[in-house]
């Protein structure tokens, strides 16, 4: 194995790592955040554990983020 094809397989690892913790904090975050008796705790929580990454991300950006804003 080459000197570039294991700087290539560590970049794709370390993104990989990197996704699957931002995965996991808006699991996280959807879970301790929301209304504990509301059903948008649940709906998100679907979205984010069955959409992987893109459903992290649209929380994310729907949710999370305008609650920085406020």
């Amino acid at each position: 194995m080459s000197a570039l094809e294991m700087i290539a397989l560590g970049f794709v690892v370390a993104v990989g790592l990197a996704a699957l913790a931002f995965w996991l904090t808006m699991i996280y975050d959807c879970a301790t955040n929301t209304p504990p008796r509301s059903r948008e705790r649940w709906v998100w929580l679907l979205v984010v554990v069955l959409g992987k990454l893109p459903g992290a991300v649209a929380y994310y950006l729907l949710m999370k983020r305008p609650a920085r804003a406020r």
